[in-house]
């Protein structure tokens, strides 16, 4: 059986938080295509992963983490690196070294313009935006996610799935 990944965490908007930043990088982040590569990592991402522990030691606890410390690869560290900047967006959004990263971070397959879906066929992400701009609650992000072998295993792989 899968072992299923839940975190609710929530983005407070007030005046000073600008949350529509997430939901565009949400939005318009590129869907990683797994592959395999057990190539050691790049030095470029052995130096962010040094930055990311520095800058929020909680993310050593993160099963990304401990799959690259057990196996540095290419693949684990992109994992890992994806995975702390979405748990860290609050802080991340305001640092111009992570955002540079998330700009360009390589190996990424891209379906359709943007990632946002929900009952209907299209979600329009500018109007999206402007809604959440206005927006003065809580926003409520649930991720719910398996482990990469758990989603291979059940078909759940590819950016289609």
């Amino acid at each position: 059986m899968a072992g299923l990944i839940l975190k609710s965490p929530y983005l407070k908007c007030d005046g000073g938080n600008s949350v529509s930043g997430y939901l565009r990088y949400i939005g318009t982040r590129e869907r990683v295509e797994l592959l395999p590569d057990d190539r050691p990592p790049t030095r470029k991402q052995e130096q962010l992963i040094r930055k990311l522990v520095k800058d929020f030691p909680s993310s050593k606890v993160l099963g990304e983490y401990l799959d690259y410390e057990s196996k540095p690869t290419k693949a684990h560290a992109s994992a890992f690196i994806t995975r702390a900047l979405e748990e860290n967006w609050a802080q991340v959004q305001q640092m111009d070294g992570y955002m540079k990263y998330i700009a360009t971070r390589p190996r990424a397959e891209r379906l359709g313009d943007h990632g946002l879906f929900g009952d209907e066929d299209a979600v329009d992400l500018e109007k999206a935006t402007r809604e959440l701009d206005q927006y003065t609650g809580n926003v409520w992000m649930h991720i719910i996610s398996l482990k990469r072998e758990d989603a291979a295993r059940l078909g759940y792989d590819n950016v289609k799935a």
